[in-house]
């Protein structure tokens, strides 16, 4: 059932945009030691029952082990040369080639909301129908309906767009491959970064298209 507008806060929506933004550092670049330590301090932070960031198994490892091992598990899940979930809408959807029109239609999409991915060096990005562009993008607009910006307009014009993205662009493939993301990885971060971020998508095409669901105080 669709949620009230005032049945989620502005910080539930932060909070969402949070999730999001770790699963798109996780899927587009390979973890290094800063991560791997704050993803270790919160599990030790974390409640009883929480599903930890940092794998149990690679924890008897050194560091330098485990990040090893999570590099070859990144290139194995993401890059390949034969990626076993790669995290692009071309190829969840079954198109001809990478790049397809998935890639178009997000392109089209940012550039008619005036919107750029921030891509760094070190990404292993090759489309911009990457899953991590997708979700970077969504929760940057989130984060303006949530009150980074005061102007009003802003917030429901960034909504707007946020619900277009999520039901044109995301939510036809994205839950689909974090499922099977959750179920083909071999370490955590990435079965917990997979299931939070769907967790997050299937709750978010719950919220309405107009009027932001949340409430400021």
């Amino acid at each position: 059932m669709m949620k009230s507008a005032l049945a989620v806060s502005a910080e539930h929506v932060r909070v969402y945009t949070g999730v999001l933004h770790l699963a798109v550092r996780v899927l587009c670049r390979e973890i290094d030691p800063p991560l791997y330590r704050q993803m270790r301090d919160s599990d030790r932070r974390m409640d009883p029952g929480d599903a930890p960031l940092t794998d149990p198994v690679l924890a008897l490892r050194t560091e330098t082990e485990a990040l090893e091992e999570l590099a070859a598990e990144f290139c194995r899940l993401f890059v390949g040369p034969r990626p076993v979930c790669p995290p692009y809408a071309s190829e969840q959807l079954g198109e001809v080639k990478a790049g397809g029109r998935a890639a178009h239609d997000i392109e089209a999409f940012m550039s008619r909301h005036a919107l750029r991915a921030a891509l760094h060096a070190q990404d292993a990005i090759l489309d911009k129908d990457h899953l991590a562009v997708e979700l970077s993008v969504l929760a940057h607009l989130l984060r303006v309906a949530a009150g980074a910006v005061t102007d009003e307009r802003a917030r429901a014009e960034a909504w707007a767009a946020a619900h277009d993205l999520l039901h044109r662009h995301i939510l036809p493939w994205a839950c689909d491959y974090l499922g099977r993301l959750e179920n083909v990885a071999r370490y955590t971060p990435y079965t917990t970064v997979a299931y939070l971020a769907r967790k997050v998508l299937e709750e978010a095409a719950d919220w309405p298209a107009a009027v932001p669901p949340y409430k400021t105080s």
